[in-house]
């Protein structure tokens, strides 16, 4: 039998594919944290203000590289 595969809530990736780039739910794989609010574009690309469009591509570059954290639908579980 074949389950429903769960959608993300925000970007609609199914589960297991990688979230849109800018997704709300998306993880960073760099330092675990929200990657649209976590500054490690900025750390890791050595650069000051806001990105440009060619910095953009290279910073998909960069998370494609090291590995995008695909949307898993985690179950909410009591101990």
């Amino acid at each position: 039998m074949i389950s429903k595969r769960e959608r993300c809530g925000d970007c609609h990736a199914l589960e297991g594919e990688n979230h849109e780039l800018g997704c709300d739910l998306e993880q960073c794989p760099f330092c675990g944290g929200q990657l649209i609010s976590c500054d490690c574009c900025y750390e890791i690309l050595n650069i000051d203000g806001r990105l440009t469009p060619e910095q953009r591509m290279q910073w998909e570059r960069t998370l494609n590289d090291k590995g995008r954290v695909p949307f898993i639908m985690y179950p909410n579980m009591c101990a």
